[in-house]
């Protein structure tokens, strides 16, 4: 699938990153912070996929930079262990 601009208010954006308030630090340190809470809490991670909802359905971009590991981070669920 393709990147695709994230629709926000009607407004197109390159990605989530841009029309967020806090700063990407924030973001990051944020991100960094609740995934070592959820791998200590014993939740697994799942990688879901975000298509836009036009015609051509084209993967959303959440990072301004595009880099694959970030791009997993924000697509990553996180859920109960396997009983």
């Amino acid at each position: 699938m393709e990147d695709s601009a994230v629709d926000e208010s009607s407004e197109r954006s390159e990605a989530l990153e841009q029309v967020t308030i806090a700063s990407l630090s924030k973001i990051s340190t944020a991100m960094r912070v609740f995934r070592r809470w959820a791998e200590s809490a014993g939740l697994r991670p799942s990688e879901t996929v975000y298509v836009s909802w036009t015609k051509v359905r084209r993967r959303l971009r959440f990072s301004k930079s595009g880099n694959p590991d970030i791009e997993r981070a924000y697509r990553t669920h996180w859920l109960p262990p396997k009983v």
